[in-house]
């Protein structure tokens, strides 16, 4: 997919530095029968990507609003042969087949910024019904400085997307009000260094910067 080919070598290694950081926070937590949720993995399925190394006796529901990107992954997932209880959903809506209250953990691999490309909002806003009060959260946020090139083609390709999308201090802000607890960490400042490597499809070469974040005790969502 596009989103892999493309990118710079420097953001690859960034995203195995981001794959371990989350890991490490991921197995210092008992998530034995715990329920797992990764959506919006239109861009990235960090599941897809670490499911080998990710507890075996959690319940993992992965989704998206494209049927044949869900499908894509579970065939992926499929060939590695583990044993893995794992739940595909394909909704173009945000209302998932799910109780309310039932996820202990959020992951947000880009979901945020994918969710801001076509609605006033992150991707937290879309899921927080079903999360637990006393759930967890980690991912990886992606940014430009919104001055850049990149945020002008950004809006030329997806002209309904917030003006949030990629705005890593208005991320971090929106992520305190909403987690009693949350910490960032910066992963890099991704320079690219030939025109043809590209973080993204609307990513002008230039600077990228890439943050994880680990948070939980979910306040109230403002709705």
């Amino acid at each position: 997919r596009n989103c892999y080919r493309l990118m710079n070598p420097t953001l690859v290694s960034y995203m195995q530095k981001s794959y371990h950081w989350l890991l490490e926070k991921l197995k210092s937590q008992n998530m034995a029968g715990k329920v797992i949720l990764e959506d919006f993995i239109n861009n990235y399925c960090f599941c897809h990507a670490n499911i080998e190394e990710m507890p075996a006796d959690a319940l993992y529901i992965i989704t998206d609003k494209y049927p044949e990107l869900v499908a894509i992954y579970k065939g992926l997932i499929d060939k590695l042969g583990l044993e893995r209880d794992i739940l595909y959903v394909a909704t173009a809506s945000s209302l998932l087949p799910l109780k309310e209250n039932s996820v202990d953990l959020y992951i947000d691999f880009d979901s945020a910024n994918e969710y801001a490309l076509f609605h006033k909002g992150y991707s937290l806003e879309a899921v927080s019904r079903y999360l637990k009060p006393d759930s967890c959260a980690m991912g990886a946020f992606f940014s430009f400085d919104q001055k850049s090139p990149s945020v002008t083609e950004l809006h030329h390709q997806y002209p309904e997307a917030w003006d949030r999308s990629y705005d890593n201090k208005h991320f971090k802000l929106y992520m305190k009000e909403r987690w009693e607890h949350v910490a960032f960490e910066e992963i890099g400042n991704v320079i690219d260094v030939e025109v043809n490597e590209q973080a993204s499809l609307y990513h002008i070469p230039g600077v990228v910067d890439m943050d994880v974040y680990y948070a939980n005790k979910l306040n109230n969502l403002k709705q």
